[in-house]
């Protein structure tokens, strides 16, 4: 095993990367004082695992990083690569090289990598553990060195001489391996008086358990029961809702097309009570001109009677005369001839009456057709009026029917309401959980305690498919108290045992592990939905509560 190279980057005085190779067997660093000649021994020992800050001429580790010069900016990291090669005998491979590289930053995190593989500190000093390049070798020997070891004690010499002859590696192994056994040791002496404890707890949890088991089978039975109920309930008033929305609808529909009909036949009615009006008024016209031919009829008979009267007059005066007869025989035939056109004027009056009579007559008739026509006009609008409004009764019934409905939903929601703050109640008072879970978190609430998250029954929240499935996965771990650390639960149980307030599980938030689910292809099976915990939802400080409980569970 030779030395090949350093390669150095922010160590000490070397702020650029560097690259020092050893060609040659034998190899010497000279130069005057203050060159670096002492930081490329520190690098070297650096890079093989020193964790001492004095050993390396420094008194903090962030030492070992360029601090920065007045025209160069100090570094964040400190890196060392060492390499060496004829190194068949240390690597499983049977690799000629190793290349072993260390990182140190300043906010205190370190970096191992071996052939540019990330690894533990624990793994580099295996790596060299009886070559003599160990953290206990003997091949970096620096000023002061040799009077240390002959000043030493028998056991220190004794770890260098284990080291150059090959056997500390099983002394590390022995040691651990011892280790490894007291803490087995110690672990078995604390499993034994948990089981101790766990056994004289075993006869209250087996009553408390039956009991538990009991009451959640009770519970669920309960709660699937007045789900059910709930839903049916639900389903009927949606039903009825639904149909009484649609009968409000119609009806609402049938008022309008009733409000339209009544509207035209008022028109109509309108109409025909202006038809009517005109036809009376033609009536009236007729009447009157009827009553002038009525007048004009008694005038022309007046005129009548008064030629007869002048015709018996004439008649009188004809006898009268009869004896003058010869001498006026000339007015006589004047008269005659008089008379004459009085007895033509007489015919064509008593035509002109008759015609009148006629057409008298005809519009008598006229008149009765007009108003026997009004009358049926009439009672067809009072009909259709009745009609109409029989129509609006029935739809004032049909939306008072659906008011009411209206109010019973009303009272019905109400109900329900006060049943989901009768729940939302018994949430608050904790009903359902242990007496250990009321008496912790009513002094949660009063200030007494710190840290407290609550039940797991109550922080992990799934949508109402998945209640019971969520239920059955946890089973008593729903009882379960979800606190921030250790500290926290231990003043829970603290606090309810001076209470006397029974038993609770505490789970800290520090201590739970994430649990992963490490099968594959079981989300191409049939009936499978999700892992249990992508299902939940919860605060995201709770998140780790939920991965550890049911990452596992599907």
């Amino acid at each position: 095993m030779r030395l090949k190279s350093l390669e150095l980057q922010g160590f000490k005085s070397f702020p650029d990367k560097t690259l020092l190779s050893f060609p040659h067997p034998i190899t010497a660093i000279v130069g005057p004082n203050g060159s670096g000649k002492s930081n490329l021994s520190d690098a070297i020992r650096w890079v093989l695992g020193e964790q001492s800050a004095r050993s390396l001429r420094g008194g903090k580790m962030e030492d070992v990083i360029f601090g920065g010069a007045q025209d160069r900016r100090r570094q964040g990291f400190a890196q060392v690569t060492l390499t060496l090669e004829q190194c068949q005998d240390l690597l499983p491979d049977g690799g000629q090289e190793v290349a072993v590289t260390r990182r140190y930053y300043r906010s205190g995190e370190s970096e191992y990598a071996i052939n540019g593989t990330a690894v533990r500190l624990r793994d580099v000093n295996e790596l060299f553990m009886d070559t003599g390049l160990g953290q206990e070798g003997y091949a970096l020997i620096g000023q002061g060195k040799i009077d240390e070891i002959l000043s030493a004690k028998s056991t220190q010499r004794r770890e260098i001489f284990e080291e150059a002859a090959g056997i500390s590696h099983c002394r590390h192994q022995k040691e651990e391996t011892q280790r490894k056994l007291e803490r087995t040791q110690e672990n078995l002496l604390r499993i034994g008086d948990k089981l101790e404890e766990l056994e004289l707890q075993r006869t209250p949890l087996q009553a408390q358990a039956e009991q538990a088991q009991t009451y959640l089978a009770l519970r669920e039975e309960l709660r699937v029961l007045e789900i059910s109920l709930w839903m049916d309930q639900l389903d009927q008033q949606r039903a009825k809702s639904a149909a009484l929305e649609k009968d409000l609808a119609t009806a609402r529909q049938e008022l309008e097309s009733c409000s339209v009909q009544a509207d035209q036949l008022y028109a109509k009615g309108e109409t025909l009570l202006q038809q009517l009006r005109d036809q009376q008024a033609q009536a009236e016209a007729l009447r009157a001109q009827f009553q002038d031919n009525e007048a004009q009829l008694r005038d022309n008979r007046q005129r009548v009677e008064l030629l007869r009267d002048r015709v018996r007059a004439n008649e009188a005066g004809a006898q009268r005369t009869q004896a003058d007869l010869a001498q006026q025989q000339s007015r006589r035939q004047a008269l005659e001839a008089d008379l004459a056109r009085q007895q033509a004027q007489l015919t064509q009056l008593r035509a002109q009456e008759d015609a009148l009579q006629t057409r008298m007559e005809a519009v008598r008739k006229d008149l009765e057709d007009t108003r026997e026509q009004l009358r049926q006009a009439d009672s067809a609008w009072q009909a259709a009026l009745r009609r109409d409004r029989e129509e609006l009764a029935e739809c004032r019934r049909r939306e008072r029917e659906a008011e009411e409905a209206w109010m019973a939903l009303r009272m019905q929601e109400h109900t329900l309401g006060s049943r989901a703050k009768l729940l939302e109640e018994m949430a608050q008072h904790y009903e359902g959980y242990g007496k250990g879970v009321k008496t912790a978190m009513e002094e949660v609430r009063r200030g007494n305690l710190r840290g407290v998250f609550g039940p797991v029954g109550e922080l992990f929240r799934v949508s109402p498919r998945d209640t019971v499935a969520l239920e059955t996965a946890l089973g008593g771990a729903m009882q379960n108290l979800l606190v921030e650390d250790e500290q926290a639960g231990k003043a829970v149980l603290r606090l309810v045992k001076q209470r006397e307030g029974g038993r609770v599980t505490c789970l800290p938030l520090t201590a739970l592990r994430p649990a992963v689910l490490r099968e594959e292809g079981l989300e191409r099976e049939p009936g499978y939905l999700a892992v249990a915990a992508e299902l939940v939802s919860c605060e995201e400080v709770l998140r780790p509560a939920v991965n550890a409980l049911l990452g596992r569970t599907v």
